[in-house]
């Protein structure tokens, strides 16, 4: 759909349409610009080329239909003036409200803030995978337990603890492990 012939009225978005392009199949939708006021067209694949058999592809198209439909009624991709078109990404940063006095009053420590960060961010994603970041979260709170920084607040943790965190695992694991370990709690961290 061009903008030219977009519906007269007052829009915040136009629901996505699946393209099955002969190039690859991805979905196009429109979501008002915060700062502009005007529909803007998004171009969006998904992935849906890695899925082999067509049945599977249409599957999950319809799937994720439905979830950006829901998801574009909240503002998606637009999160505090920013474009974030990770679907899990996105819910984490909806959910996650910028500490302050009383927002931190009951996990004002570190160990648990990324526990909880752990539990936002995993939020859409494969069981698989959200086992996998709810353990990285466990051993890091552990670890900062252990070295007698479970009590710190997120301001007190600098990178130079991250690094020395860091420096831990890659005494205890292969390089692969580690790689990922730091993956996987930078994703946290930035989530």
């Amino acid at each position: 759909m061009d903008k030219k012939i977009l519906p007269e009225g007052n829009l915040s978005f136009l629901p996505p349409r699946l393209v099955e392009a002969q190039q690859g199949w991805y979905f196009v939708f429109y979501q008002l610009h915060p700062e502009i006021g005007d529909l803007e067209r998004h171009r969006i694949s998904y992935n849906l080329g890695r899925i082999k058999l067509k049945k599977d592809k249409r599957a999950r198209a319809k799937e994720l239909q439905e979830v950006l439909g829901e998801l574009m009624r909240k503002g998606y991709p637009w999160v505090n003036g920013k474009l974030v078109y990770e679907i899990p990404k996105f819910i984490a940063q909806l959910k996650y409200v910028a500490p302050n006095a009383e927002t931190l009053k009951g996990e004002e420590n570190l160990a648990e803030v990324v526990l909880h960060v752990a539990d936002l961010y995993s939020a859409g994603l494969k069981e698989d995978t959200v086992r996998t970041y709810v353990n990285r979260a466990k051993i890091f709170s552990k670890r900062l337990k252990e070295t007698g920084r479970g009590e710190w607040t997120v301001t007190q943790f600098r990178p130079e603890h991250a690094q020395e965190y860091m420096d831990g695992v890659r005494l205890q694991v292969n390089n692969n492990t580690y790689n990922n370990y730091r993956r996987e709690l930078v994703r946290l961290i930035n989530a």
